[in-house]
């Protein structure tokens, strides 16, 4: 049939060439997707119901990649977030310090609701590591840590 066509509307190999290109755009993109799902490991740190007493360090990751987001939700606002990117400290900041400067940023979200203390951070990415780890004075128990990221293979 396309040979046909060909015959009949000359200006058909025109239209084949751009099909053709599409087909192969196509099945570029599939596999460029395909390659990205192999680097990219997206992660997930779900911790439910845990108390920490002085400090825990809780990722330690080492590569490339990105914090989605970090949200932190406890009955006390006792602690301290501490985020080291690439060796430097990027966050060591009170519940408190990061609840004054939440409605300034808009990757720090830091409030009170029903009773629970809620730090979401997002969007943080790192070169070499990152490390996540919460200090607290004496004992204070945490409803949920839960942490997204992506690694970047190398």
């Amino acid at each position: 049939m396309i040979d046909r066509l060909k015959y009949l509307l000359p200006e058909f190999r025109h239209y084949e060439l751009i099909f053709n290109e599409e087909k192969c755009r196509e099945k570029i993109i599939e596999r460029i997707e395909k390659v990205k799902e192999e680097i990219i490991k997206t992660k997930i740190l779900n911790l439910v119901d845990r108390t920490i007493e002085r400090y825990k360090e809780l990722l330690n990751i080492k590569g490339r990649g990105s914090i989605r987001e970090i949200t932190i939700i406890s009955e006390s606002s006792n602690f301290n977030v501490i985020i080291f990117v690439d060796e430097k400290e990027f966050i060591n900041s009170s519940y408190n310090e990061l609840e004054e400067i939440s409605s300034y940023s808009n990757s720090i979200d830091a409030f009170e609701e029903d009773g629970k203390y809620i730090v979401h951070i997002t969007d943080i990415s790192f070169g070499k590591n990152l490390r996540f780890g919460i200090f607290v004075n004496g004992t204070t128990k945490f409803n949920r840590i839960y942490v997204l990221y992506d690694i970047i293979s190398e």
